[in-house]
């Protein structure tokens, strides 16, 4: 199943022709001020600072990054071509890290990054159904007191419509985009359940939420940070 998941994704970021805009809420968070969220503050600013996006797809982040004045600038995805074609795209843009990566092997050295995105990503699993993998190497990246930025599908996110639910995991039965059928993902009850899964490597929890009815679609997503401990 992972393997035709990474040869489905190869093959439309391959077919992908122009970049699509960042994440409405990866804008917000990073260029926003709110009564519980200033991360240009909480890192001291962006100039002299590093970034991993994990899962960045067509590059969209690291260009908003590289607007921000983030000093590095990193992302990993899933395949070599895929590597390969952001390369070639990104090219003319700026300088950019970009490597074969997914959430329990990042290939970056430890204690690298003074943040990490992971935007609708952490919670994909391998064959090998260990979470906490995932943590441990998005820690092992950080370095001390830096900041992950993160998004987790809530249970009712249209996502898991018709999903079968078993120890804290869902198998995916009816997606709307006909991608992760047949998949399993790590599933999160609320907020202190995703502090509680996370807690051993990271504190200092901050959380937000979208909930709307997209057209028929409901989105429900718990967005937020935290830092390494």
């Amino acid at each position: 199943m992972l393997n035709e998941q990474t040869s489905y994704w190869t093959a439309q970021y391959l077919r992908t022709e122009k970049m699509a805009y960042p994440a409405e809420y990866v804008i917000r968070m990073f260029k926003g001020k709110f009564p519980k969220l200033d991360l240009k503050k909480e890192l001291g600013g962006y100039d002299d600072k590093s970034i991993l996006d994990i899962g960045c797809g067509d590059g969209r982040h690291l260009c908003f990054f590289k607007e921000q004045g983030f000093k590095e600038i990193c992302g990993t995805e899933i395949s070599e071509e895929i590597v390969k074609k952001l390369k070639k795209d990104l090219e003319n843009i700026g300088e950019f890290d970009i490597r074969v990566g997914v959430n329990n092997n990042l290939g970056f050295e430890d204690d690298k990054f003074d943040c990490l995105l992971s935007w609708n990503v952490c919670y994909y699993l391998d064959d090998k159904m260990d979470f906490v993998s995932h943590i441990n190497e998005y820690a092992r990246v950080l370095k001390k007191d830096g900041i992950l930025v993160f998004s987790i599908p809530c249970k009712d996110c249209f996502v898991y419509k018709d999903g079968i639910e078993k120890d804290g995991f869902m198998e995916i039965r009816n997606d709307y985009f006909k991608i992760r059928n047949g998949s399993i993902q790590k599933i999160f009850q609320n907020e202190e359940d995703i502090e509680k899964t996370f807690g051993e490597k990271f504190k200092d929890f901050v959380f937000g939420k979208i909930d709307c009815d997209c057209f028929g679609l409901d989105y429900k997503w718990y967005i937020g940070y935290c830092r390494k401990i």
